[in-house]
């Protein structure tokens, strides 16, 4: 299923892809009153940057969704909303049973995407950085960035039972291209081995958590299993008792100690120089080269 060659399926072939790939009756997990498609499955584009008119623009210009191992390769938006909307009906997707595609950088990607479907919900960690966001239709873009914290390359370094590395080189981002363009086989396999990367890293968490539901949003969310699991488990009750809720309890700050930090309190203040608000500046320079606040 995940073998080394470069192949491809076109955007309208989504259908047999979808034959070849989920089981429907098989593929599903029951998880916290909702359904989940317990397969990985992956989405990436490659986008050109440009001026027009003295304005910076950004497009994309090629996409691949990866389902289970297998590729498909589109050129336009369009496509890729016909692609959703085949997978939408074919696997009878709702808001209570769910397809999660994984994006490495869901940021990059929602800026394009964003406005292009109605969410039903969308959680971000700050402004523009979604980890997930879920449509109507029970498509669910999910980051692998923030899940593993590694840029693409090293998530490929440290794969554990899947042989794939980030190819290098091979696209020149100099270039303005568009839907029309003609891809290269280079270019190709660049864009198919990225969605690959990103499949593998998730084929290797489902099984490292069981299945996919119980893979948490980000890397944070292992350490807080492994508090709860420590914490709070009934094996660890019976046999620490409630020393860790009474550690807990003793951290606890009372009214009169919550108010003597406030006090003392004398770091991150950011507000202007009160003698020069509401005022225009010119010619300012900044020192502070870590931050460049003037």
């Amino acid at each position: 299923m995940y073998d080394s060659e470069f192949t491809y399926y076109q955007p309208e072939e989504i259908e047999p892809v979808l034959k070849m790939t989920v089981d429907r009756a098989r593929d599903k997990i029951n998880y916290r009153k909702k359904q989940y498609y317990n397969i990985p499955c992956s989405f990436d584009i490659e986008t050109t940057s440009t001026y027009i008119n003295g304005q910076k623009v950004a497009f994309m210009w090629a996409w691949v969704l990866n389902i289970n191992g297998t590729s498909i390769i589109g050129r336009t938006w369009e496509q890729f909303e016909q692609c959703l909307e085949v997978i939408h009906k074919k696997l009878y997707t709702n808001p209570e049973r769910i397809f999660v595609i994984y994006v490495h950088n869901l940021a990059f990607e929602y800026a394009f995407i964003g406005r292009r479907f109605e969410w039903e919900k969308v959680f971000s960690i700050d402004t523009r950085k979604p980890i997930y966001a879920r449509d109507g239709r029970g498509i669910e873009f999910r980051c692998s960035y923030l899940l593993s914290g590694y840029s693409l390359a090293k998530v490929a370094e440290n794969l554990q039972t899947f042989k794939i590395r980030k190819l290098v080189g091979d696209l020149d981002y100099s270039l303005i291209r568009h839907s029309g363009s003609v891809m290269k086989p280079k270019e190709t396999r660049y864009l198919i081995n990225d969605g690959r990367i990103v499949v593998a890293y998730i084929a290797e968490e489902i099984e490292r958590n069981g299945n996919i539901a119980k893979i948490p949003l980000t890397k944070t969310g292992y350490v807080r299993l492994a508090c709860r699991r420590n914490c709070f488990s009934t094996s660890h009750r019976e046999k620490h008792g409630n020393v860790y809720r009474a550690r807990i309890k003793a951290l606890t700050l009372t009214l009169d100690e919550y108010d003597l930090l406030k006090q003392a309190f004398a770091g991150g203040f950011v507000h202007c120089n009160p003698f020069y608000t509401d005022k225009i500046l010119y010619n300012v320079k900044s020192y502070d080269f870590t931050s460049s606040y003037p």
